[in-house]
């Protein structure tokens, strides 16, 4: 069995990595930017996630920082 080079392989890695380069250009140009939501759908979410239970009168309040505090990360 004769021994191949990687030397004879090189021009067929370059034509995959073009390949690959020019799939993932296209994806990310098919992805489009996200588009906001009209209020009236945002409403509509918030008060479809108050009706699951997901928000409630005990839910505590994030409470605003102080101006000469600064909050320590975990």
């Amino acid at each position: 069995m004769k021994k191949t080079r990687i030397s004879s392989y090189w021009p067929l890695a370059i034509v995959v990595a073009a390949l690959v380069a020019i799939a993932g250009l296209r994806a990310h140009d098919e992805a489009g930017p996200r588009e906001t939501l009209p209020v009236a759908q945002v409403t509509a979410e918030f008060a479809r996630a108050v009706s699951y239970g997901l928000f409630d009168d005990a839910t505590a309040p994030v409470e605003p920082a102080s101006r000469g505090e600064v909050p320590q990360v975990l």
